[in-house]
């Protein structure tokens, strides 16, 4: 799935052969925010939380602090972001 996301939405140099899961979806949630890709996958948010809960928790942690990535909030349709948070809190540990 993850590799057919990337080919799909051009975003290239990222190995996923290289990183673990988190690190694969933390650049790859970068790099769809970075680019503007956000709306293409949107719908996957969810599952993306799942396979990797530590990467994607970490990259929203780590942009919440800066006005920019805000705003976009603020303009995307985040219901994607507070299904995805849901299912993960649903998860057992």
């Amino acid at each position: 799935m993850l590799r057919k996301l990337i080919k799909e939405n051009k975003l290239t140099n990222i190995d996923i052969n290289t990183f673990n899961a988190d690190r694969i979806i933390y650049k790859f949630l970068e790099k769809a925010y970075l680019n503007c890709k956000w709306n293409n996958i949107e719908h996957w948010l969810s599952e993306l939380a799942e396979a990797a809960p530590n990467g994607f928790l970490d990259f929203f942690e780590e942009n919440l602090s800066k006005n920019e990535f805000k705003t976009f909030l603020n303009d995307v349709n985040n219901y994607h972001i507070i299904w995805a948070l849901e299912r993960l809190s649903q998860i057992e540990e």
